[in-house]
């Protein structure tokens, strides 16, 4: 029988459900609120800190959120800095809405108020009834989204079909048209008519131009002038000089609803009805050059006068060699001073024309004033002010319901069925063309994905410089050369991986993490490039733990500062799966997954750097700080969650938990009632257990492959530890009773073993005996107390026993 020894080199990659032969040495079989660190190596989680619970009617009330209320609502986080950041809490089914800071002060309360950072009140709303008029009371968390743009939060609730308004028609404008003249030449005779669409003969009027005498002092230019709209206004009057008589008053007769608008210095007038449809026709001497009548529509914009009736639209033809589509102007100013302006079609009778959205329908703004108060509100969307719905449709999202709401190169982005709609960019309220002219980089996308399969997009995550859509069987990519633009933007099928879209996929750097489903049990997808051959793929980066993260995924979080993925599922709410990993170039060398198990229900989680910040069902708002280490336990030393500092006086949390303990900063354990009484700084909080299981252990021979025919026997194993206080290993073998061996932390001698100290050393091994076969062994490790533990790697030693030569 041979003694033999190895090396654990480290606890950093978590657990592993394969078979003990086919695990890496550094994974366990059992991790619970640990932390995997690639240089501290494998520790007690830290503690999370007790900054208030979210109270409700104001900053200053003694009323709270309530289990029921949290554990149904809607909860998004939006950062604006390290230090300013935003929970945003909608209870759906009242609808409820609340904003509160990152220090869990309450700002804003719908219906309410909103207040500043110090608790004074800022402004009143009256918000509840534009809630109640978008989300209903029927309403759950899974059916609304949000997503934050500055001082913006757009929120859309996924059951509401979004309408355009029809209650009554825009830009309306009677049957008009315009007879210009445009020169005018002596001895010559104008004619202008206008029929009913019947061609029946409405009204007529024709003039003959006189010489230019140069009476009353005018020069040449201004009798020309004079006598181009002295043969408008003849026209209009009917007054045929040729013959030097009134025209006949069969020709004069101007039916009821026709209006005549002339002018005295401007060579053209106007006929509009406000009911009766018509033609106009203008003749001249002069082959059609001088005199023009314009009705709905004009070949070219040159054709149109300078000057026009104020209000006055019509359609120009686009030019075809300039890629022009065919767009309306509007008149506006004086009939002496003014400009033609592009304008959205004009709704004529029995034509109605619509130009604006149903506002209740679209997604609502919960907007930061500059005040620093909020207001929810409906959104100012911007209507179409140009074309109409051939030249400038409606987005495709009209008459459908929005799945997600984005932002993406400065666009507001919305998926509706398989289409990805953008806003104007850096116009996040305008979905609609700002020119029927021509097509603008700037302009709205409205683009659907290529598949031969049915793909409803779901989700949308921006990923480097592409955007990466999720429907429930496939994931596109949408992508441009360079700027995001109508004419360049694409979209192509990337992967084909089933998806659970029920959370919401995430981006961490390089990578998008995304849940599938596997029976009662979730799976995740981690997608990525490849940067030299732009080969997208999905990783399963569950395959080694397949049966661990229970139910369905509700929540996702990551922090590519800690390449951390945190994930809650629907399982245990009490429970965070925990996901770390780190990259050397190409090359993984860290994918650990285990679990936080905490005390209370978990409603969300958010990052922000090294925190993250959690909200508990019953109403505690509470951060923990990933960078707890040996140098900051002058500010955390106890490993208590929901942890307080009191400095002096009995203890005055806004809650009440009777399994709260006392520890005095020397690690003592102390009353409630001596709390105030105590000479140093003393922690309240609740007790929480780490506890790492190791692996089987299988003998490997450095040369060959693990043998599961000799017989392997343990004998010793030890840990390698730093900044550690106390731990219990635990080794349990079905045969016998289990024994557990104790490191209190107090190593006579020690220059760290101080009395007025926590017991918390440095450095050290520890050393305990198993004399158990390895596959019968079961060596765990746990640290219940309030002190901190950190284990670098262990080295066991044992015997073993072949029978035969491995060849």
């Amino acid at each position: 029988m041979a003694l033999v020894s190895k090396s654990i080199p480290n606890f950093i990659n978590g657990i592993s459900q394969q078979p003990p032969s086919l695990r890496l040495a550094s994974q366990g079989e059992a991790q619970e609120n640990g932390y995997s660190d690639i240089v501290e190596g494998l520790k007690k989680r830290p503690p999370t800190k007790f900054k208030r619970k979210l109270n409700t009617g104001s900053p200053a009330s003694s009323t709270y959120l309530t289990a029921t209320e949290l554990a149904t609502a809607h909860i998004h986080t939006y950062k604006r800095s390290a230090i300013e950041q935003f929970t945003v809490i909608l209870v759906p089914a009242t609808p409820k809405l609340y904003v509160y800071d990152i220090e869990g002060r309450l700002r804003y309360e719908s219906g309410v108020a909103s207040w500043s950072a110090t608790g004074s009140q800022i402004a009143t709303n009256s918000d509840t009834a534009t809630l109640s008029a978008y989300f209903g009371t029927s309403l759950n968390n899974q059916q609304v989204t949000a997503t934050s743009v500055a001082d913006y939060t757009f929120y859309v609730n996924k059951e509401k079909v979004i309408t355009r308004d029809e209650t009554s028609p825009d830009n309306v404008r009677p049957f008009e048209g315009i007879f210009y003249l445009k020169q005018a030449d002596y001895g010559k005779v104008y004619k202008c008519k206008v029929n009913n669409t019947s061609n029946v003969l409405v009204f007529s009027g024709n003039y003959e131009s006189l010489s230019v005498d140069g009476e009353n002092g005018k020069t040449p230019t201004e009798e020309y002038e004079s006598l181009k709209t002295g043969v408008i206004m003849n026209v209009i009057s009917g007054k045929d000089t040729s013959e030097n008589v009134s025209l006949s008053s069969s020709s004069m007769t101007f039916p009821s609803g026709y209006v005549r608008d002339g002018h005295t210095d401007a060579p053209f007038f106007t006929i509009s009805n406000s009911s009766t449809d018509f033609n106009l026709i203008a003749n001249d001497d002069e082959g059609g050059t001088s005199l023009f009548a314009h009705k709905d529509s004009v070949s070219n914009f040159t054709s149109l006068p300078k000057y026009c009736q104020s209000g006055f639209i019509i359609q120009v033809n686009g030019d075809n060699q300039k890629k022009e589509d065919d767009f309306y102007v509007k008149y506006s100013g004086s009939e002496s001073s003014g400009s033609w302006k592009e304008c959205p079609a004009p709704s004529r009778p029995n034509d109605s024309q619509y130009h604006s959205f149903t506002t209740s329908t679209m997604p609502h703004t919960l907007v930061q004033n500059a005040n620093e108060s909020f207001s929810f509100t409906t959104g100012v969307w911007d209507e179409r002010k140009a074309g109409d719905d051939d030249t400038n449709p409606f987005p495709s999202f009209v008459g459908g319901k929005i799945n997600d709401v984005f932002f993406h190169r400065n666009r507001l982005g919305l998926l509706s069925d398989e289409n990805v709609i953008f806003s104007e960019a850096n116009g996040f309220f305008n979905f609609f063309r700002t020119t029927a002219r021509s097509l603008l980089d700037s302009a709205p996308i409205d683009v659907a994905v290529s598949q031969n399969e049915v793909s409803i997009l779901k989700a949308a995550v921006p990923f480097q410089e592409q955007l990466l859509l999720f429907s429930e069987i496939n994931q596109f990519t949408l992508s441009s050369d360079q700027l995001l633009t109508p004419a360049e933007v694409s979209i192509d099928t990337s992967t084909n991986f089933e998806c659970d879209l029920t959370a919401k996929p995430v981006g961490a750097g390089n990578s998008v993490f995304f849940s599938v489903q596997n029976g009662t049990f979730s799976g995740m997808r981690e997608y990525y490039t490849t940067g030299d051959t732009e080969v997208k793929d999905a990783n399963l980066i569950t395959a080694h733990v397949p049966n661990y993260l229970a139910g369905s995924v509700k929540q996702m979080i990551a922090s590519t500062n800690e390449n951390l993925l945190l994930v809650r599922t629907t399982t245990d709410a009490k429970e965070l799966y925990v996901y770390k990993w780190y990259e050397n170039e190409t090359e993984r060398l860290q994918s650990s997954w285990s679990k936080w198990k905490f005390d209370a229900n978990i409603a969300h989680v958010a990052f922000n750097n090294e925190e993250i910040f959690i909200i508990f069902e019953d109403g505690r708002f509470e951060n923990m700080t990933l960078t707890l280490d040996a140098q900051l336990l002058n500010i955390y030393p106890m490993h208590l969650d929901h942890q307080q500092k009191f400095t002096s006086g009995a203890p005055s949390m806004d809650y009440t938990d009777s399994a709260l303990v006392y520890y005095n900063s020397k690690g003592e354990q102390v009353t409630a009632t001596t709390v105030g009484t105590s000479s140093v700084p003393v922690y309240g909080g609740i007790p929480y257990t780490f506890k790492y299981q190791l692996s089987e252990q299988v003998f490997k021979p450095a040369q060959g492959d693990a043998s599961d025919i000799a017989r392997f026997q343990l004998r010793t194993i030890s840990f390698t530890y730093n900044d550690t206080g106390t731990f219990t290993v635990t080794q349990t073998n079905g045969r016998r009773d289990p024994t557990s061996a104790v490191f209190t932390g107090r190593l006579l001698g020690d220059l760290d073993n101080l009395l007025d100290q926590s017991a918390v050393d440095t450095s050290g091994n520890f050393k305990v005996g198993v004399q158990s076969q390895a596959k019968e062994a079961k060596i765990e490790i746990t640290n219940a107390s309030p002190l901190p533990s950190v284990f670098q790697k262990a080295e066991w030693e044992g015997f073993v026993k072949l029978r035969s030569t491995r060849i």
